[in-house]
């Protein structure tokens, strides 16, 4: 298993709207598209369920898996419910920026990425963390594994 120390973990501590947006603009589309009752509607319904928490209430956790590719760990936490949610995250508007890079006019270089936040998230370290629930700590460490091994593949 992949030790946390120093594995580019990064707490998205601002724009956490903006990292909403995205996920439900990302929900929208499987819904209208029938791909969310397709794959794993149980995700589904985790990620459109922490989009709609209280921020105050929820942590967000990425780490760049190379290529505009995200591991994405989401945490809610309130006096009723605790849930962890994580998910394999392809930034697409970061990689029409590239292709458009000299066309600086087209709209996708005005719209918030999950590259951008990324880049403005605070790197953490995440061994021994006692600040991020155990139950967290536990799936960011087994989906890390479970993403390492299939990106060998």
């Amino acid at each position: 298993m992949e030790k946390m120390t120093g594995a580019g973990w990064r707490e998205l501590q601002t724009q956490l709207e903006d990292f909403f947006e995205i996920v439900r603009m990302l929900l929208k589309y499987d819904e209208q598209t029938g791909r969310a009752s397709r794959l794993e509607p149980h995700l589904h319904l985790l990620r459109k369920a922490v989009s709609q928490a209280p921020q105050s209430e929820v942590r967000v956790f990425l780490r760049d898996l190379g290529g505009w590719v995200y591991h994405v760990v989401v945490e809610w936490r309130c006096p009723i419910v605790q849930m962890t949610t994580t998910w394999v995250h392809e930034d697409g508007i970061r990689r029409e920026r590239e292709e458009l890079f000299e066309n600086t006019e087209h709209p996708v270089h005005g719209i918030v990425c999950v590259t951008d936040l990324f880049e403005r998230a605070c790197e953490i370290d995440l061994s021994g963390s006692g600040n991020v629930a155990s139950s967290t700590l536990e799936l960011i460490h087994e989906s890390s594994a479970e993403v390492a091994e299939s990106r060998a593949q």
